[in-house]
């Protein structure tokens, strides 16, 4: 449904889900394929701009026993179009498109990755 939901586990503990009940706002994630270096696309940065702000994330993993998703998720409003995603990955590449429709997975792929 694109609601981000919480799964919680942790040593001698039954795992819990929280599930996320958004409602109709629109949403968008963005997934990296990277170059063979990197194909998650660790240390990228994604901007999305909504027209009146601009989002920034950053593609991270994380330490220990814990990790986070390897798509970037943006909470949109009730915005329809997204007038602009730029991507800069690591190595100084960027990537940009325009006038995407929200409440949908967008896949991003560096040039240098390798297709499936």
């Amino acid at each position: 449904d694109g609601f981000l939901d919480i799964v919680t586990a942790g040593p001698g503990t039954t795992p819990s889900l929280f599930m996320n009940q958004c409602g109709a706002n629109a949403w968008l994630e963005v997934e990296l394929v990277g170059p063979k270096e990197n194909t998650e696309g660790f240390g990228a940065q994604v901007e999305v701009d909504d027209g009146e702000r601009v989002h920034l994330r950053e593609l991270h993993g994380l330490r220990a026993t814990g990790q986070g998703p390897s798509r970037l998720h943006f909470g949109l409003g009730d915005l329809e179009v997204l007038p602009r995603l730029k991507v800069r990955w690591p190595d100084g590449e960027q990537s940009e498109t325009h006038n995407l429709g929200t409440r949908r997975v967008v896949t991003v792929r560096h040039s240098g990755a390798v297709l499936p």
